[in-house]
């Protein structure tokens, strides 16, 4: 049971019946793997996805990229009852690996996408639980406001070593900056920032900050003082690749709560993430 990419008629074929060696995604009722995330407190936070791409030839770089921006962006690509069913599988199983304490989260976090993907996440998550959670939206930044933390990058990345050598020649390391520096330059001239698809090498991801906020100062004044309790918080979203995005919600819960309890949860992801 899952989804097969027909490549005659070039669409994604939902099969909720039957399984196949050429599906690119399984429907399977195993348990969600618990991915533990470090931040910078120190605390361990709990990641779950719902489905991850299989390794195998049908689910290449180019047809995993259609379907993700097919399953945000065109409402005509499937079924409504199977996108549903979909989704709903998905957060069955989250229900299942958190058992009872789904009831226990009381705030909900999620990321202004262009798609309205995440917001009918969060309805058929609000409709599966009964969860009586609150609920707040980060929207993204200004591009121009975006930063780059250079330290880290140098420390981290430019100055560390491989087997014992530097991983960079001098040369190289002015490479590295100049391409970052363009990089900035170019993000900063867009009117929509997102890291996913405008920060294509992954390395650089962990590195940029400041593209959340909240739009309005009373939602920002709420959010701040909830966030001084200790509260259990879902950070929601569609789908993540490298964890920048689930990363970046973290550190602004941190900066308001050190001790709180954090699930994180995407419909599709993967365990190795940055």
């Amino acid at each position: 049971m899952g989804i097969e990419y027909n490549k005659k008629t070039d669409i994604f074929e939902f099969n909720f019946t039957s399984n196949s060696e050429n599906c690119i995604i399984e429907f399977v009722e195993l348990p969600l793997e618990r991915i533990i995330l470090d931040d910078i407190e120190g605390n361990s936070n709990i990641y779950y996805f719902g489905y991850e791409f299989l390794n195998n030839n049908d689910a290449s770089s180019n047809v995993r990229t259609k379907f993700l921006h097919e399953l945000r962006f065109n409402d005509n690509f499937t079924t409504h009852e199977n996108k549903e069913l979909f989704i709903k599988t998905a957060l069955s199983k989250l229900k299942k690996a958190l058992n009872i304490t789904i009831n226990d989260i009381d705030i909900i976090i999620y990321p202004k996408s262009r798609s309205s993907l995440n917001e009918y996440l969060l309805k058929l998550f609000y409709a599966i639980t009964n969860s009586k959670a609150k609920s707040f939206e980060v929207i993204k930044m200004i591009p121009k406001n975006v930063k780059f933390n250079w330290y880290e990058f140098k420390i981290n990345e430019l100055e560390s070593f491989v087997n014992g050598k530097p991983r960079y020649t001098e040369i190289q390391k002015e490479q590295q900056i100049e391409k970052i520096t363009k990089l900035l330059e170019e993000i900063r001239s867009l009117d929509y920032f997102s890291i996913a698809e405008n920060v294509r090498t992954n390395k650089y991801k962990s590195y940029f900050s400041n593209f959340f906020y909240f739009d309005a100062p009373q939602i920002q004044k709420h959010f701040d003082e909830i966030m001084k309790k200790e509260e259990k918080i879902l950070i929601l979203d569609d789908i993540s690749t490298t964890g920048a995005t689930l990363k970046e919600i973290i550190k602004i819960v941190r900066l308001f709560n050190k001790k709180s309890d954090i699930i994180l949860f995407t419909l599709i992801g993967k365990k190795n993430i940055i």
